[in-house]
């Protein structure tokens, strides 16, 4: 009996992956927090924060018994702000978004608006018409993604002149 609990693995908060236990009959995971089952040989593992989980299996008759471990690594969400400048003419194109991360440097993250799974390593988007844009930002390293909801970019309300007209009485 050789316990092998799988390759340490890497997920982002909020996701689960499946852990590959093998060689043994019995199968028994700890601690039993973040797994939907503590006694099968791939249980899905959702922990909240980095966990090593020790895997113990035995033999069918339960007189011989291994371990290992697996480390699960919980990476964070990224979060952000985002920063609009509106545009300055009916009809123009001279509007901007400028994301923000809450943390960290500005090279270890990508940026995205409306690019679906297009990033960029700048963080600010000109030349933008008025409208709404979905906004995301990707941690480089781990690939972590966090989506904000659509930021809108306004632009004046259009001048409509109006004229007056007064009717002249006396020649």
């Amino acid at each position: 009996i050789v316990a092998n609990a799988g390759p340490d693995v890497a997920i982002c908060s909020g996701e689960s992956t499946q852990l590959n236990g093998t060689g043994g009959v019995l199968y028994s995971w700890s601690p039993a927090t973040g797994l939907n089952y503590t006694n099968i040989a791939n249980p899905i593992a959702s922990p909240n924060s980095t966990t090593t989980y020790t895997l113990t299996v035995t033999n069918a008759a339960g007189n011989c018994a291994s371990t290992d471990q697996v480390v699960v690594t919980v990476n964070p969400i990224p979060t952000f702000s985002t920063s609009t400048a509106s545009v300055s003419c009916n009809a123009g194109s001279n509007g901007s978004i400028t994301i923000t991360p809450g943390s960290g440097l500005l090279t270890d993250y990508q940026y995205s608006i409306d690019d679906g799974d297009t990033y960029h390593s700048s963080n600010t988007f000109t030349g933008l018409t008025a409208g709404t844009y979905l906004v995301k930002i990707k941690v480089t390293a781990s690939g972590c993604e966090s989506v904000h909801s659509f930021v809108t970019v306004s632009q004046p309300e259009v001048v409509v002149a109006s004229e007056e007209h007064t009717a002249i009485l006396c020649n």
